[in-house]
């Protein structure tokens, strides 16, 4: 009985999965959505540690260095956010229509 239910268990999970595969495949504006919100959130972060860096470091050296890299790394992050957002703009907008 237990390895019927296991086997049940695994269908529906396939099942589902394609189902949700089929869902996002037959909407890519899910796909480009949650690019841009993996982008913004990888900008809250490094903006967040840049705040720590400020509030809690009082080691002028160690701050500069670490605020060298993440300076860097949020110059990167907002590249792709902009990426992101121009994807996001050409396949909702642009596509759909709502943009002349």
């Amino acid at each position: 009985m237990a390895k019927g239910n296991r086997t049940s268990n695994r269908t529906s999970e396939a099942r589902s999965a394609s189902v949700a595969k089929l869902t996002l495949q037959d909407r890519p504006h899910f796909n480009v959505m949650d690019h841009l919100n993996q982008a913004i959130t990888d900008l809250r972060a490094t903006v967040q540690a840049l705040y720590h860096i400020d509030t809690h470091i009082n080691d002028r050296e160690d701050n500069e260095a670490c605020r060298v890299v993440l300076s860097r790394l949020l110059m990167a992050d907002m590249g792709m956010v902009e990426d992101a957002e121009r994807r996001a703009w050409a396949e909702i907008i642009v596509r759909k229509g709502g943009a002349a």
